[in-house]
């Protein structure tokens, strides 16, 4: 690791930790806190070369700062998602798959998406019946996106991001499912 570190920058990127991450089980808390642990010592031991990633759901992490006496050592920054940060990931997305020029998040969703659904503004819509988390926002707006397809159109309609908030909840409690290891009524 450190030669190949002396030639090139080394990322790591860790999700899905706490997938089966419980508070009530100790071996799933530390198993957390030991990789935070091991990292933390790469780190130290590469310094400058190795920059890792850690997500975490906000529940682990608050678990962590109130039960973690090491987790300040690690030096954690925080990503909060928000209705804008997201808007801003969706269009910047939408740009580097088309022509578009302009730089307002807004405009280029409107060059892709209807201005309303169901009588609410389509963002909304969208952020309203998501989770605050880029992988369910871009997997609605894919949808949305891959009906309009199917059906031969270059825009999305309103009755395309409906379709896809039908698939989305489905595909949320199978998340919530497997996240949390719980079954919800359907």
């Amino acid at each position: 690791l450190r030669e190949f570190g002396r030639q090139y920058e080394i990322r790591v990127l860790i999700d899905d930790l706490d997938r089966n991450w419980s508070p009530h089980t100790a071996s799933s808390a530390r198993l957390i806190v030991s990789l935070l642990n091991e990292i933390h010592t790469l780190m130290t031991d590469n310094a400058g070369r190795l920059k890792p990633v850690v997500f975490l759901r906000r529940d682990v992490y608050r678990w962590l700062e109130a039960n973690d006496p090491e987790l300040l050592k690690r030096d954690p920054g925080f990503l909060d998602w928000s209705p804008d940060s997201l808007l801003l990931l969706v269009a910047r997305r939408i740009a580097r798959q088309s022509s578009i020029s302009s730089s307002d998040p807004h405009e280029i969703l409107a060059s892709v998406f209807p201005d309303f659904t169901r009588g609410e503004r389509t963002w909304d819509f969208i952020i309203e019946r998501t989770l605050l988390r880029p992988r369910d926002v871009v997997e609605f707006c894919q949808h949305a996106v891959g009906n309009a397809q199917r059906a031969g159109r270059p825009t999305v309609d309103e009755d395309d991001v409906y379709a896809a908030w039908e698939s989305s909840g489905e595909n949320i409690l199978i998340q919530a499912q497997t996240e949390y290891q719980h079954k919800y009524p359907v």
